[in-house]
């Protein structure tokens, strides 16, 4: 067959114009116009087995209308209508289709033209696409199991639409692939507080520097360098930054335009064009309030910001770009509204709180609301955050966008080689989230209260928000086993009577609680036993009476742990404790022979017979009673 390559003429249409005339008679023409894309999304290409790209940047392809497969005309209508009729989100049509395009290109490049043709083809098509996708995954430098999954997901719903009756027919017998979602990494306290520092930082000296109309250059520091800020179209040259070009004007270290001597000996006329470029653009940049190099700054501290607040609420990329104007200037105004509201999409539409305080976090809001007027300068924009364009033909405007739901990749790579260093690690929202929900945990609050604060269920708290930063984990196993160990020496012999009888031993310093480490378990307590084991003045007596109180306490401790409603709180509550206590009693054990016959024989009394000591018998009775064991 002859090749006919050419571009083709598209019609680019909305979602929700899907359903008239052209779009049916004509699917393979339709192209969708969706918001956050700057070129339409060519849908109707895919009705061609031969196809490819002319532009990779606008998304154009060139075709061989010789190549037409009738059958997914078909298709791209029901793929279209069924985006229609979901209400999917933009963002997730278009991912949608990116996963499509990967599956029907191996499809082409892989004799299963005819994956849409009839069933047979179609199971076939599914049964070698998904055996591909498996062998990827197992190579050392292939795609995620997630991405896998999402692609043969996508090839077995097209399949379902095009094969509505013998659907359960062609994916029968394929297994599925899957993906364990994983706890992300949280990020380390000390990134955590660079960040955020260094993001302030931009944030308040930009702002503050373009409300208040002050002239370039801009004098920027930080705790490790100082440099100064020209109209560079956002280029900021710091230590950080990997090259400079030796003719380039603009002395970032005293803040001036060099003369042509300082610049140059040999190429005095680059030189001279240089330095007469450098003036032409600072006396420009200073004439206008809102000249170009003046809203490159503007983008930047709306990043900046926007990492600041979030670093404070924790909410999703989703749902932070969602933030609505009105919102942020009735928690300004009202002293009782504290919150942020979005959408969650994922979570069905329902509504999501996400507290801002009354502390730092509404000053840092207040100081961005005035810097958001400022460039809008009049304009109007119901999104809290968004970004700052300029839009042509018809002479320089600004307008404004909202922002990307990626926007903390853009943030990092404006930062990288400047501001920060070019390995610096980005802290995404997904991160910032982890990092305050562990935050929250340990602090203590339960896991019902941080799934709450957190704007998801416990289950997924469990699952994708729990664990600790690397250095923290040293940190915590060394003060951890250090604490441990000092528990083991508080085993007194007998005869050792200088302390007060309490009902887990004895106390050398009745009413002065004194935490072993910085952070414990459990706070000592004069009041209440269970912190104890905690508290520096500590002792137990190698003899019966005390063995016995600690097993019986024991014994109450694994009761808690066993029935408590709330399991995983109770086991990070009490399981440190109930390490202590067999530290200790090993300690004694190992004092003597005739000191491990008396642990043995003691842990037989309360764990056998169910004998505790009076006190823990009355304790125990009154959580029974109760109904609970906390």
């Amino acid at each position: 067959m002859d090749m006919d390559l050419k571009a083709r003429d598209i019609h680019v249409i909305k979602v929700s114009e899907m359903g008239q005339d052209h779009s049916i008679l004509s699917p393979q023409m339709i192209a969708l116009d969706l918001p956050q894309r700057k070129f339409p999304l060519d849908v109707g290409v895919f009705a061609f087995s031969v196809r490819g790209r002319l532009d990779p940047r606008k998304g154009t392809y060139w075709v061989d209308d010789h190549s037409l497969v009738p059958s997914r005309k078909r298709f791209i209508i029901a793929f279209l209508d069924s985006f229609y009729t979901s209400g999917a989100s933009p963002g997730s049509i278009n991912t949608d289709i990116k996963n499509f395009e990967s599956a029907i290109n191996w499809c082409d490049d892989n004799e299963c033209v005819g994956v849409f043709c009839d069933p047979e083809s179609a199971r076939v098509a599914y049964l070698k696409y998904s055996n591909h996708l498996f062998q990827e995954v197992l190579k050392p430098d292939g795609p995620a199991p997630l991405t896998c999954q999402q692609r043969q997901r996508i090839l077995k719903w097209v399949l379902q639409l095009q094969f509505p009756d013998e659907y359960e027919n062609i994916v029968a017998g394929v297994s599925a692939i899957r993906h364990i979602r994983e706890g992300l990494e949280p990020p380390e306290k000390e990134l955590v507080r660079d960040y955020l520092d260094m993001s302030l930082n931009i944030a308040l000296n930009f702002s503050r520097f373009l409300v208040d109309g002050a002239p370039f250059p801009l004098r920027f520091e930080a705790q490790s360098f100082h440099t100064y800020i020209f109209p560079l179209n956002g280029a900021v040259i710091t230590p950080h930054t990997s090259f400079v070009s030796k003719y380039n004007a603009y002395d970032f270290v005293e803040g001036k335009i060099k003369s042509v001597a300082e610049m140059s000996e040999s190429a005095v006329k680059i030189a001279s064009i240089s330095v007469r470029d450098a003036k032409r653009n600072l006396q420009a940049a200073n004439s206008d309030q809102y000249h170009i190099s003046r809203m490159h700054l503007a983008s930047t501290a709306m990043l900046s910001y926007a990492t600041v607040i979030n670093l404070v609420v924790g909410a999703n990329s989703s749902e932070l770009v969602q933030f609505l104007y009105d919102d942020a200037l009735e928690l300004v105004k009202s002293p009782l509204k504290k919150e942020l509201s979005a959408i969650k999409l994922r979570a069905k539409g329902q509504e999501v709180i996400y507290t801002v305080g009354r502390g730092p976090g509404l000053q840092v809001l207040k100081e961005y609301l005035l810097f958001r007027a400022w460039v809008l300068d009049g304009r109007e924009c119901e999104y809290l955050f968004f970004k700052p364009v300029v839009r042509k033909p018809g002479g320089l405007a600004w307008g404004c966008e909202q922002l990307n739901h990626d926007y903390s990749n853009t943030y990092i790579k404006r930062l990288r080689g400047s501001f920060l260093p070019e390995q610096a690690k980005n802290i995404p929202p997904a991160r910032i989230r982890k990092y305050k929900s562990l935050t929250l945990h340990l602090l203590r609050h339960s896991p019902l209260l941080v799934s709450a604060v957190m704007n998801h269920h416990p289950g997924t708290n469990f699952q994708s928000y729990s664990g600790i930063g690397v250095s923290d984990q040293k940190a915590e196993f060394s003060s951890y086993w250090l604490a441990v160990k000092k528990a083991a020496t508080r085993a007194r012999d007998a005869e050792q009577k200088d302390s007060v009888s309490i009902a887990a031993g004895h106390c050398g310093g009745m009413n002065i609680p004194i935490k072993d480490i910085s952070d414990v378990a459990i706070e000592p307590d004069c009041n209440s036993p269970y912190g104890c084991l905690f508290c520096e003045n500590y002792q137990v007596h190698s003899d019966e009476t005390d063995v016995f109180k600690l097993t019986s306490f024991q014994y109450v401790v694994d009761a808690i742990r066993r029935n408590a409603p709330v399991i995983s709180f109770s086991e990070e509550t009490f399981k440190d404790l109930a390490v202590r206590i067999e530290v200790i009693l090993d300690a004694i054990a190992q004092k003597s022979e005739s000191a491990r016959q008396l642990v043995e024989g003691v842990r037989r009394k309360v764990f056998d017979l169910g004998i505790l000591t009076p006190f823990w018998e009355q304790r125990l009775q009154r959580y029974e009673k109760m109904g609970i064991y906390l």
